[in-house]
């Protein structure tokens, strides 16, 4: 089974991920097992990964707090339901 999560967070990451791909700027920065990320010594990555502060022109971009309600969704609609033989 596949999963695909999108995160910032690196101990989630580091939990559940055994293949992961980085993207930055519109393009793909690293795609590989994880150990290989956190071995890289590829100087951007490194910085992400150590969470060494860049200086930034423009303010960090927000979000709103999501309505709960718009994240319940019946997958089975979707997906089907997975308990049925």
């Amino acid at each position: 089974m596949t999963i695909v999560v999108v995160s910032h967070d690196l101990a989630s990451m580091q939990t559940i991920a055994d293949y992961v791909v980085v993207l930055g700027g519109g393009r793909t920065l690293f795609k590989g097992q994880k150990d290989e990320l956190l071995e890289t010594k590829e100087p951007y990555l490194r910085q992400f990964l150590d969470r060494e502060s860049e200086e930034r022109e423009a303010p960090r971009l927000t979000m709103a707090p999501l309505d709960p309600s718009v994240m319940k969704m019946d997958c089975a609609k979707y997906i089907g339901d997975l308990n049925s033989n």
